[in-house]
């Protein structure tokens, strides 16, 4: 489905592709290499093309690389799709080696962000993270067909032992929660563009799409936690408007790969022209003392830090690096160390983070307009 032209960057509002070319780009909605059809045409400069297209390549190689070509969705490079993926075979005696396994009989797996709603749909901001990761497989593994009924979801903890049983261990997915929401904001204010017209709402993603990475996207990226079953069409993706905190605000509700049970993301894009965004932007403070799940792993204990260390931070008990950042970690949920590789880790939570340099009662605040500035305790 093709919208009307915007004939303007709805990213930062040029009417020209670049110096050399007049014409805007067309952009899809759904990345194309996701399967998306839904197309806005001449909305996007060369500039913000670029800079929207890191997050979306991340996010279609690195996490949904070998997914897509499992399912053979689209690519610009058909002849460059590979027809196999390595993996490690044990051996009878005991060694193992690399073995080059057809696409259709891959193992895949990825770890999806399962996130609680925006915070800026909430009455009071999280005090806690939310870490748990969703993983998806395909249908027809062997590992767990056969005898049993196929199933397409695993619960979580589950994989390494059927690919235990079958012998067979493979590369653990990537992910990265802020590109992957990055992705998941492009497409939120592409879909609002495209229902409204760019001058009919205030935009509230712009700045988190190509403005100063310090954005706090999780006033506006969120997800449902609980899941619920698959159903059609492939995407689904709708706009609501809905009042909180006496506003009224445009959300984006996005599930990608819904007939396959993904998750649900929730995506405030938007307020209605008559309340002030810049109102609502003061609304949307980085808390000091916790950061959420879009925070990438920090570095090891004693390195050099760009943000302020939270003070219950979970480290792993077996490699000293931090797991879950802030606040306490919801029951029932299974985590791995992206350090070690350990499932279900046990966590130090009676030791926070070891700052090396200050005392932990005499920790500066950090300025409220700049919370993620470096810092020095002296």
């Amino acid at each position: 489905m093709r919208y009307a032209p915007v004939k303007r960057c709805i990213y930062c509002g040029d009417t020209s592709y670049s110096q050399r070319r007049a014409k805007l780009g067309d952009e899809h909605i759904i990345p194309e290499g996701l399967g998306g059809d839904l197309i806005l045409p001449e909305a996007s400069c060369a500039e913000c093309e670029r800079v929207i297209n890191r997050a979306e390549q991340f996010c279609q190689k690195n996490m949904l690389g070998a997914f897509r070509y499992q399912v053979g969705l689209p690519t610009k490079r058909p002849k460059d799709r590979p027809k196999t993926l390595p993996a490690q075979k044990k051996m009878p005696d005991g060694s193992e080696r690399t073995v080059q396994i057809p696409i259709a009989q891959y193992p895949v797996h990825l770890l999806l962000p399962r996130l609680p709603l925006p915070q800026l749909l909430l009455p009071h901001p999280l005090r806690q993270s939310n870490l748990e990761m969703y993983f998806q497989f395909p249908q027809n593994h062997p590992a767990w067909t056969g005898s049993t009924p196929r199933v397409l979801g695993v619960p979580n903890g589950q994989l390494f032992a059927i690919l235990e049983d079958a012998g067979i261990s493979v590369p653990t997915g990537r992910t990265d929660p802020l590109r992957f929401g990055r992705m998941l904001a492009k497409i939120a204010h592409a879909f609002t563009v495209a229902e409204l017209g760019d001058k009919n709402f205030q935009p509230l993603l712009t700045p988190t799409l190509v403005g100063a990475p310090e954005t706090p996207i999780h006033w506006l990226v969120g997800g449902l936690v609980k899941n619920r079953p698959a159903e059609s069409p492939r995407h689904a993706i709708r706009l609501d408007m809905e009042t909180h905190h006496g506003r009224r605000f445009y959300v984006v509700r996005v599930r990608l790969f819904s007939d396959l049970g993904f998750p649900d993301y929730v995506v405030v894009s938007g307020v209605h022209n008559d309340h002030p965004h810049r109102l609502v932007r003061k609304m949307m403070k980085a808390t000091s003392r916790t950061v959420l799940s879009f925070q990438r792993v920090t570095p090891l204990i004693g390195q050099d830090i760009r943000f302020r260390p939270g003070l219950t931070d979970f480290i792993c008990s077996r490699c000293d690096h931090i797991v879950c950042r802030g606040g306490d970690i919801p029951e029932g949920i299974t985590i791995r160390c992206l350090s070690c590789q350990t499932w279900n880790v046990a966590f130090n939570d009676e030791r926070p983070w070891r700052i090396p340099y200050a005392d932990l009662e005499n920790v500066p605040e950090l300025p409220e307009e700049n919370p993620r500035a470096e810092w020095n305790a002296s």
